[in-house]
């Protein structure tokens, strides 16, 4: 879903400009509107991951992902049909306002299913809850990366705008088969009536025994339950407000910065630099490279930091 986003956050500019004629400012803005999920709606995503489920919200996610998709990926198509009085010509296309309405539900989704992501890793590794993160974060970043040069190699062999669409069809569909298999292999585990009793994860509850609790507190959060009033006022206030001072800055100046950048190499051939087409697309993913590769020498150190904010 990361991947995905930043794939298409830098992709939009150009998709604008190149299928709708939109000169840049407009394009850049929509683009830039487009990144606000990322660090709004996502709140919400961890709020639904708390009071339904993580798996019920990437179930959301993944569904609506493959409708707005598959639609996206239609191309304009004009059609003749021998209709009784002679032939019948109609046109098939997905106008301007119709796209930006679609690729915001796309991104309001994928933005909940980004929540969902991270609300696996605490109960799937107890014990390695940064190192994961920052590897997720890697694999998003560099997905933001390589997607963007593979829309823009698929356009030069098809031909076709919509071809970028078509492949996160492909890999949004891939992902929910593979995540529904894995859900009723561990299901066909479970034995008989128990099945509805199960909590959440039910696989992953011999890991979190009270004794590997206690051995790991204070760095864990083992216990979180927002709905609980006594305990939103005790403790999760605190703990949410925190994480919200801390990921909401900074996933605004990196979007704001992704963005920037990828209306200003669209730019650059008119203000004299003589890029390819080629060029300019590594130019416009490098951010994504960056954000995903310099992961890897944070990721300890964000642990430490939670640690360490855990003990206060």
């Amino acid at each position: 879903m990361c991947s995905a986003f930043v794939a298409l956050a830098l992709w939009l500019p150009r998709y604008l400009i190149g299928v709708y004629g939109f000169d840049v400012k407009t394009a850049g803005m929509l683009a830039a509107a487009y990144s606000i999920p990322a660090s709004i709606f996502r709140i919400y995503g961890g709020h639904l991951s708390d009071r339904v489920g993580a798996r019920t919200v990437m179930y959301w996610t993944f569904l609506v992902s493959v409708a707005v998709t598959f639609f996206l990926s239609y191309p304009s198509t004009s059609y003749v049909v021998d209709g009784v009085r002679g032939p019948i010509s109609f046109r098939l296309a997905t106008g301007p306002i119709t796209f930006v309405v679609a690729i915001f539900v796309l991104g309001f989704f994928m933005s909940l299913g980004k929540a969902a992501v991270y609300k696996h890793i605490p109960v799937y590794y107890p014990k390695d809850v940064g190192a994961v993160g920052g590897l997720v974060g890697l694999m998003g970043g560099l997905g933001g990366f390589i997607l963007p040069i593979t829309f823009g190699v698929l356009n030069d062999l098809t031909g076709v705008w919509t071809s970028c669409f078509m492949l996160l069809f492909v890999i949004v569909t891939a992902s929910l088969i593979w995540m529904h298999l894995a859900i009723r292999h561990m299901e066909r585990q479970a034995v008989g009536e128990t099945l509805d009793a199960l909590p959440q994860l039910p696989e992953m509850q011999p890991i979190h025994g009270e004794r590997e609790v206690r051995a790991l507190a204070p760095k864990l959060i083992t216990d979180w339950k927002p709905e609980d009033p006594e305990f939103w006022e005790a403790q999760g206030k605190k703990i949410a407000n925190r994480n919200l001072w801390l990921s909401i800055p900074a996933l605004f100046l990196s979007f704001a910065v992704w963005m920037v950048w990828s209306v200003v190499v669209a730019k650059l051939p008119q203000i004299g630099f003589a890029y390819s087409t080629d060029q300019l697309f590594w130019l416009a993913a490098l951010p994504g490279l960056s954000g995903a590769t310099l992961r890897i020498f944070t990721a300890s150190w964000c642990r430490s930091l939670a640690d360490a904010c855990g003990r206060l």
